[in-house]
């Protein structure tokens, strides 16, 4: 059985009702992740498998390490003319698994999607996402935090 898309974020429907588990939670007040950007708490969500829960209790540094330095691609000037997701893990160095950074990048308001699409390395074409205000501020207080 297929559900309609989600009518906020636009994600294949995987449960019935007008939009998927996270952005229903996040109309409702809640928290859709089990994380806060920039906390010492595992990073997972609530629908990842327990393989990626235990990963993340294991490597919970890794996760914003992964988020900071995506978001500073972005933030940078090789991204003038916005990044796609690959482009982003390439300059970063992140070669598998980066995509899912981007998306919660993406969730968290820090990046968002252009009109642009570029193709991938595979030939197909992906978006072209370009930081935001509230993504190149949460960029400055990773930046500040280090120093």
């Amino acid at each position: 059985m297929t559900f309609p898309p989600c009518r906020n974020c636009g994600k294949p429907g995987a449960m019935p009702g007008p939009m998927c588990m996270a952005c229903s939670e996040f109309a409702l007040g809640k928290d859709p992740f089990w994380w806060k950007p920039n906390s010492p708490q595992p990073s997972f969500r609530r629908s990842d498998p327990s393989t990626s829960r235990q990963a993340a209790v294991a490597m919970p540094k890794a996760w914003n390490t992964h988020m900071a330095r995506l978001l500073a691609a972005y933030a940078s000037t090789d991204a003038v003319n916005g990044l796609t997701d690959e482009e982003a893990c390439t300059l970063v160095g992140l070669e598998r698994g980066g995509w899912k950074r981007c998306s919660d990048l993406r969730r968290a308001g820090w990046i968002q999607a252009t009109m642009m699409t570029r193709p991938a390395s595979s030939g197909l074409e992906q978006r072209v996402c370009e930081i935001t205000k509230t993504g190149l501020a949460q960029h400055r207080a990773n930046q500040a935090g280090r120093k």
